[in-house]
């Protein structure tokens, strides 16, 4: 089963009328993205925005298919 739309930190919001709300934030996918990119960023040259976003992505997508396992 895919989780990668799952979010990473959910919260919980609590209404005025005391029903609780979740607030979803990042998916896994979109924080293992960023995550990889902030590690890109601070190790290579520049190689360009399209390039890192690209990697970023790859790199999220190969550790989600990998934890599928």
């Amino acid at each position: 089963m895919k989780k990668d739309h799952e979010p990473v930190f959910p919260e919980n919001y609590k209404n005025q009328d005391g029903s609780i709300d979740q607030i979803p934030g990042l998916t896994k996918r979109e924080y293992f993205a960023a995550m990889a990119m902030q590690g890109i960023l601070a190790s290579s040259a520049d190689r360009g925005e399209h390039f890192v976003a690209e990697m970023a992505v790859k790199f999220a997508d190969a550790v989600l298919t990998k934890l599928e396992l």
